[in-house]
């Protein structure tokens, strides 16, 4: 954050930054912040992959469960895992109160 950008600042040029990305790595990104962002519980790590996994309404192709360096990569540093058993939440609380763009 430098040049005095807030922490708004901060989330919303990270958020651009996701929309630059190529189309597949763009739309994960968006999927995997709606899904632990509005989860009601902590999601496990395998848990959030096969959701991802999963196209239509029931289907999962397990050719479409992308890796946690992928979910990593395409989520720019919003992500993060805690441990001991491994699930995904925001990197900071107020990302959960960020308004969506």
């Amino acid at each position: 954050m430098t040049d005095g950008e807030d922490l708004g600042g901060a989330y919303a040029a990270t958020l651009s930054r996701t929309k630059t990305q190529p189309r597949r790595r763009s739309k994960i990104s968006v999927d995997v912040l709606m899904w632990v962002s509005h989860a009601e519980r902590p999601l496990p790590v395998n848990e959030l992959r096969h959701a991802l996994g999963v196209e239509g309404s029931i289907n999962l192709d397990i050719r479409n469960i992308p890796a946690i360096k992928t979910l990593f990569a395409c989520s720019l540093g919003l992500i993060t895992v805690k441990k001991p058993s491994p699930t995904f939440w925001l990197v900071h609380y107020t990302l959960d109160e960020y308004p969506p763009p």
